[in-house]
């Protein structure tokens, strides 16, 4: 699709141009036809309908037309995309005041995996999650490899919603289902007896505090709190804070003072620094005083 700029009595108009069998969401343009005295394509919906439209309600940014108007009453067996109504299953309200009412489908996509989508959102959900997975970089895994108390049954791995997944044997027995990706990474290392046994987790030593602690992957902090005060203290030395007394780096948990007997300090010689302004104030009125009354002397 492709627009020409043509002048006509003076005025700049602008000429929409559809190539025949361009689609427009469930839209597929045939040919030229004229609708109601404007330019416009006779279009084939995915519903087997055909319906006239004008050239400039296919291009617009602002609410352009995508269906023959099918889309806005929900059957089961539409389809949008790779999903497939199948049934209603429930309402739902969405909006900033939770005013408006959208029913809720169920559907199937070509995967046969099922999901819940609100009808508001069905032009926007074309796949169950799949259509993303499949342009993701395949992780091969081979037979047999170990992730911590997992052991990989066979080397193939099957998309899911979130990712691939892989057929795994704990040592206890077990087995599970898990994402490559968390494999990879030290996320799962069992399938879920390791917080039990923690002889099977590995001996760490906290990067912050250095408390020994049973850790699993690549966890480096043995609390969420070290965690997050590791992460303030990246921030302090980043941003450059010093304490205003006594220019030395901030300690975690503090904003403005190193310590308390800087904070002291520093209250103190505030209220020196105010009682010296208070009484130059008083010598400067003082001093004025007493030129208003030489003044009046000498007159």
């Amino acid at each position: 699709m492709y627009t020409i700029d043509v002048k006509r009595g003076g005025c700049l108009a602008r000429i929409v141009v559809i190539k025949p069998k361009e689609r427009f969401g469930r839209l597929v343009a045939l040919r030229p036809q004229r609708v109601k005295g404007r330019l416009g394509w006779l279009c084939r919906c995915d519903c087997g309908t055909t319906k006239a439209i004008p050239s400039i309600s296919l291009k617009q940014k602002r609410k352009p037309v995508r269906s023959c108007g099918c889309s806005q009453h929900h059957v089961p067996g539409l389809a949008f995309g790779h999903l497939k109504l199948i049934k209603k299953v429930g309402r739902t309200t969405y909006g900033r005041t939770r005013k408006r009412h959208s029913a809720i489908w169920e559907a199937e996509c070509d995967c046969s995996n099922r999901v819940r989508v609100p009808s508001f959102r069905l032009n926007d959900h074309s796949s169950c999650g799949c259509k993303y997975t499949r342009q993701r970089k395949v992780t091969k895994v081979r037979r047999g490899r170990r992730f911590g108390l997992l052991k990989a049954v066979t080397g193939v791995t099957t998309p899911g919603p979130t990712g691939r997944l892989i057929e795994c044997r704990c040592d206890c027995g077990a087995t599970r289902v898990a994402l490559v990706s968390y494999l990879i990474r030290g996320l799962i290392i069992s399938c879920g007896c390791a917080p039990k046994r923690p002889e099977l987790l590995k001996p760490k030593t906290c990067q912050l505090c250095s408390k020994p602690f049973m850790g699993k992957g690549r966890q480096r902090f043995c609390s969420k709190q070290c965690s997050n005060n590791f992460i303030t203290l990246r921030r302090h030395v980043a941003r450059g804070l010093r304490c205003r007394s006594c220019d030395e780096p901030l300690p975690l948990g503090r904003r403005l003072y190193c310590s308390h007997q800087c904070n002291l300090v520093a209250i103190r010689l505030n209220k020196e620094h105010v009682a010296a302004a208070k009484l130059s104030t008083l010598l400067k009125e003082r001093l004025e005083h007493d030129r208003i009354v030489d003044r009046t002397d000498n007159s």
